[in-house]
């Protein structure tokens, strides 16, 4: 009755389904299995009710954080920097990275705000479509609170770069045997590519039946 008064509305009918199985189990012939099945299933709850209040507390400490986000990061920055946690080599290698690539003509031409930003624009590109995955390990310390978006970025742009890759190959296969996709054939293609690159079971093989198929079509 506990776990039922303290778990969210939404879970109710579930928990209670479970636990009056369970009763009528118990309350039937005796096996001892049953005891431990019981146990297994209120920890199991019992797990479920801590995280959910434990993602209560972030989800409230956020809403307080949010406004004062930036602050706290400049906060932490300086008091690394105090305390000789932090030395930015990772932040000054990628950024004279950058500058190396797309501002060849450093330091005359970066005098002022607006190009330093283009720097770090270019740089932030530029760690996005790495071939080198994006980790807290990997990633320059100015950007160490941000290294989970990060991850989810690079994935998504990595992603997107790929459907646009595979479309194309398929639309270069078609132009070889005189076909040609049309824009409604090519979002099928890519939508049907997008779903298979999601998939847990992924090979070759189903990507290149996907790609056969848009080719045929």
């Amino acid at each position: 009755n506990k776990v039922i008064e303290l778990g969210a509305p939404v879970h109710v009918p579930t928990i209670t389904t479970e636990l009056q199985t369970l009763c009528d189990q118990l309350d039937a012939e005796f096996k001892p299995e049953f005891v431990i099945t019981a146990f297994k299933v209120m920890m199991e709850r019992l797990t479920g009710l801590q995280d959910e209040a434990d993602s209560y507390r972030r989800n409230i400490a956020r809403m307080h954080l949010k406004k004062d986000a930036v602050s706290i990061q400049q906060q932490h920055v300086a008091m690394a920097l105090a305390l000789g946690q932090m030395r930015f080599n990772k932040t000054r290698s990628w950024l004279e990275c950058s500058i190396r690539t797309h501002f060849s003509n450093f330091p005359k031409s970066l005098s002022n705000g607006t190009q330093y930003t283009s720097v770090v624009r270019e740089a932030l590109l530029d760690l996005l479509q790495s071939q080198t995955a994006v980790n807290i390990l990997t990633v320059p310390e100015t950007l160490g609170l941000d290294a989970t978006n990060l991850v989810h970025l690079q994935n998504k742009v990595q992603h997107v770069t790929l459907v646009a890759c595979l479309v194309n190959i398929v639309a270069m296969l078609c132009t070889n045997k005189r076909l040609s996709l049309s824009k409604e054939e090519r979002g099928r293609l890519k939508k049907d590519l997008d779903g298979v690159l999601r998939a847990e079971s992924l090979g070759l093989a189903t990507i290149s039946s996907c790609g056969m198929d848009g080719s045929s079509s």
